[in-house]
């Protein structure tokens, strides 16, 4: 919840209030299209009126992408970016995580905003935070030398594209 800080006048001299900090963290580094699009607008627009100023900590630099549920529920930080499949965040919101699956959704930022309204609200409110973007990535794509076709076909460590 974001709180309003307002002047007060007394005795005919204005008192002004400090402006409130917001901490945002992500896991992203500088140049991200997240960043680029959500970050790079999101903060100087707090920031406009004055009333509120920012504290931005990317790169994880407060700590792993899937920190920041915690992170956010404790106070530690205001607002902060997760993935839903990304390290300790993908057994806490298994219906959002369903999304990462690929070839279910032809738009899937459209498709998790839709729903994040709706049959997702009830898991952010179980824990007790308020999703405010929600980006959905292009289909996980993966590059190689040899065809790959099956599981069986990959060689060497597991693979994952962030889309």
């Amino acid at each position: 919840m974001l709180a309003t800080a307002t002047a007060f006048g007394l005795g005919g001299v204005a008192a002004v209030a400090e402006p409130i900090t917001l901490k945002i963290a992500d896991s992203l580094p500088s140049g991200h299209l997240i960043n680029e699009t959500i970050m790079n607008v999101m903060i100087p627009a707090l920031e406009d009126s004055g009333e509120l100023t920012v504290e931005y900590f990317p790169a994880a630099q407060l700590g792993a992408a899937g920190e920041n549920l915690d992170f956010g529920r404790s106070g530690v930080i205001d607002i902060g970016y997760f993935a839903p499949g990304c390290g300790s965040m993908a057994g806490r919101v298994p219906a959002t995580n369903a999304l990462t699956l690929p070839g279910l959704f032809s738009s899937s930022t459209q498709a998790y905003m839709e729903l994040a309204e709706g049959s997702l609200k009830q898991e952010y409110d179980k824990l007790g935070i308020r999703l405010l973007v929600g980006v959905g990535t292009s289909p996980y794509q993966v590059f190689s030398k040899k065809e790959v076709r099956l599981p069986d076909d990959i060689v060497g460590p597991q693979m994952r594209a962030a889309g």
